[in-house]
C-alpha cells in the first residue's frame, strides 16, 4: 500500500504537528508520500529527515493533482490518499476522478461546513472530537463514514524537557497559554479573568505564547486594563520547556476541535482552566483534570482560575490525574493503530 498524505497548510499548528507523527510513525510499514505546500513549515520540518513534494493545491491547481495522479498511476499496488486539510482535499478529488482510488479526510475544526461536498465524497472522514463528528453530521455525511480519531502527543519532545520559567518568581504561580493570537481563541476573556485575578492580589503570572492577527489588539487590551503581570512571549519554538515549567495551563477559546495544547499540557501534568469550547469537553475532564466553564464567561473563568490559583494541594492533585489520563488517551501508538486499522478498512471498502 502506498499512503499519500497532502496538506496545503502554510503555518505550523495541531494538525501539522499530528500529520508529521502519523507520517513520522507510520514511515517503516508502509511506502508513503507526503506533499505540501511550497514554502510551508511542514516542507521546512520535514525535508531534511524525509522525502517531501511541494507544490500549490486547491481545484485552480492542477500541476499538484496532476504529481499526485501520475504517483498513483506509475507506482505499482494499492493506493490511498489522505488529505489532512480542506484545500488539499480539494486537490485529491482532482487527483482520483475517473479512479477507484480511496479517500480519507481530516476534520479537526469545530466550525460549521461550507464545502459540503468534499467531505460528502470522500470514502471516510476523521474527526478530532464529537464536536467535529457533530459538524460533518449536520453536513450531511454518512453517519458510517466518520470516524472519531483524539490527537496523540509526541513524548519524546517532551520527555526530559529541562523546565524554563521564563523569569517568573519562584513564589508566582506560572500560567501558560500556548495557542494562536486569533479571533476563535478568545483571549480577551482571558485577559479581563486576569484582571480579576490580579485585582485578587494573587501572586502569579500569565504567559501568552503564540502569534497571529490579534497581537496589536491583545496588547493594547492588556495596556489598557493595566495588567502588571502578563507576559507576550510570540512564538516559541520549543514550548516544551515553558510546559515543564508551568503550573495551569490556561484557554479561553470560542470554538475548538480538540486543542492540542491542552492535550500536551495533562500529558506533561498540568491541570487545566479552559472554557468549555468544542472539543474541549472531550479533552478535559471537568472537575478532575482541570475546569471548564462557559464561552465567553470571563467572571466563572477568573473564578475557576482564581481558584485553581490558591490552591496548590489541588493544583497537585489535578496535576497528577491530568498526566494519567493524558497518557492514556493521547498516547501515540493506539492513534496510530486507529489509523491503520481505518486505512485497511478503507482499502477493503468496508467504510
Amino acid at each position: 500500500m502506498t499512503l499519500l498524505h497532502l496538506s496545503a497548510e502554510m503555518g505550523w499548528r495541531g494538525g501539522e504537528n499530528q500529520l508529521a507523527l502519523i507520517y513520522t510513525g507510520l514511515q517503516t510499514e508502509s511506502d508513503q508520500m507526503l506533499m505540501v505546500r511550497r514554502g510551508s513549515e511542514l516542507e521546512r520540518r520535514m525535508r531534511d529527515e524525509r522525502p517531501v513534494t511541494a507544490s500549490r493545491f486547491g481545484l485552480t491547481a492542477p500541476r499538484a493533482a496532476w504529481s499526485l495522479r501520475r504517483k498513483m498511476l506509475t507506482s505499482p499496488g494499492k493506493h490511498l490518499i489522505h488529505a489532512h486539510c480542506g484545500k488539499s482535499a480539494e486537490t485529491a478529488l482532482l487527483a482520483r476522478f475517473g479512479t477507484q482510488v480511496p479517500l480519507v479526510i481530516s476534520r479537526r475544526s469545530a466550525y460549521p461546513i461550507r464545502s459540503h461536498w468534499k467531505f460528502r465524497a470522500a470514502d471516510a472522514v476523521i474527526a478530532v472530537s464529537r464536536a467535529a463528528s457533530e459538524e460533518l453530521l449536520k453536513a450531511g455525511v454518512d453517519p458510517s463514514r466518520i470516524h472519531i480519531i483524539p490527537d496523540a502527543v509526541d513524548a519524546p519532545r517532551f520527555a526530559g524537557a529541562i523546565a524554563d520559567r521564563r523569569d517568573v518568581a519562584p513564589d508566582e504561580v506560572m500560567v501558560l497559554c500556548a495557542a494562536a493570537l486569533s479571533p476563535e481563541k478568545d483571549h480577551e476573556v482571558l485577559l479581563k479573568a486576569w484582571k480579576q485575578v490580579e485585582e485578587a492580589g494573587l501572586k502569579a503570572r500569565l504567559l501568552m505564547a503564540g502569534t497571529g492577527s490579534m497581537d496589536g489588539r491583545l496588547k493594547s487590551l492588556a495596556g489598557s486594563l493595566d495588567l502588571r503581570h502578563v507576559s507576550f512571549l510570540g512564538w516559541v519554538e520549543n514550548i516544551s520547556g515553558t510546559m515543564a515549567a508551568a503550573d495551569i495551563a490556561v484557554l479561553s477559546s470560542r470554538v475548538e476541535g480538540l486543542a492540542s495544547f491542552l492535550c500536551e499540557a495533562q500529558f506533561c501534568g498540568i491541570p487545566v482552566v479552559s472554557t468549555a469550547a468544542g472539543g474541549t469537553v472531550d479533552a478535559v475532564r471537568d472537575g478532575e483534570t482541570g475546569f471548564l466553564s462557559p464561552t465567553g464567561d470571563e467572571n466563572a473563568f477568573a473564578e475557576n482560575l482564581t481558584r485553581l490559583i490558591r490552591n496548590s494541594e489541588l493544583r497537585a492533585g489535578m496535576g497528577a490525574a491530568a498526566r494519567t489520563w493524558a497518557r492514556r488517551k493521547f498516547a501515540l501508538e493506539p492513534v496510530l493503530e486507529a489509523h491503520r486499522a481505518l486505512y485497511r478498512q478503507v482499502l477493503d471498502g468496508d467504510r
